[in-house]
């Protein structure tokens, strides 16, 4: 219908409501994409848990396997008759890996828990060395780390949590994991001499996407290694 001052008024008033909605839509938006979230998916991809030890027991199966229904275990490590009359009651499923995985593509894994916007464009710009995976919980995260990189899978993994210190000490757990966390790219480099950390936490509450990017490009700029005299160190307790 024509307007009296000229024009089609219908599709001025049409058009001043999308730019409305627009609006109103980049406000929601900008607003939930302020701070950074606890990542919580739907719906998680089935993991396997794999046990380092030589000699697997009920208690431990217990301990590392935390509901998961499937594990598995070294070439030569040893189930005990606890483990296996556990296994048979519970209906778990296991399977022994004979070779360990080789580094094809990324070598270092990003395990995140906690995740923002910085966390994310620090993602995309550290290339293809790194690959992203979203975590539920530290302990998943930590979980994944041992496996990760006891099987061999990836030369060193970053938690990034809002809960650091307890990824970390669940990740120690595993004597192949050499854990700790981190605030700065300077923390990498003392936990890299000192330790040949292969796993690091880290916080991204108080940090910025250029930190953020600095300090794991300093984490995998060599395989973690550990000390010469680690081994004896390690059975100190």
């Amino acid at each position: 219908m024509p307007s009296p001052l000229g024009g089609d008024w219908t599709s001025g008033l049409m058009h001043t409501d999308q730019q409305t909605l627009e609006q109103i839509v980049a406000a929601v938006v900008k607003k939930h994409l302020a701070a950074p979230i606890e990542m919580r998916p739907a719906e998680t991809a089935a993991r396997v848990t794999y046990l380092s030890e030589s000699i697997i027991t009920a208690d431990l199966l217990k301990e590392q396997i935390n509901g998961d229904r499937r594990f598995q275990i070294s070439e030569k490590a040893i189930l005990t008759p606890s483990a296996r009359d556990l296994i048979r009651e519970q209906g778990l499923t296991w399977t022994r890996v004979t070779t360990a995985s080789t580094v094809t593509s990324a070598t270092f894994l990003a395990a995140v828990v906690t995740a923002g916007p910085q966390v994310m464009r620090a993602m995309e710009q550290l290339g293809s060395d790194w690959k992203l995976d979203l975590l539920e919980s530290p302990a998943s995260a930590a979980r994944l780390a041992v496996s990760a990189v006891s099987r061999g899978e990836y030369a060193g993994v970053a938690i990034v949590s809002g809960q650091p210190r307890l990824a970390a000490c669940l990740a120690n757990r595993s004597p192949k994991i050499r854990a700790t966390v981190v605030n700065h790219s300077e923390d990498v480099a003392t936990a890299m001499n000192e330790m040949g950390a292969n796993v690091i936490a880290l916080d991204p509450a108080n940090i910025g996407m250029f930190a953020m990017k600095t300090l794991l490009q300093r984490f995998s700029k060599q395989n973690p290694q550990p000390p010469a005299n680690w081994e004896t160190t390690s059975r100190l307790w």
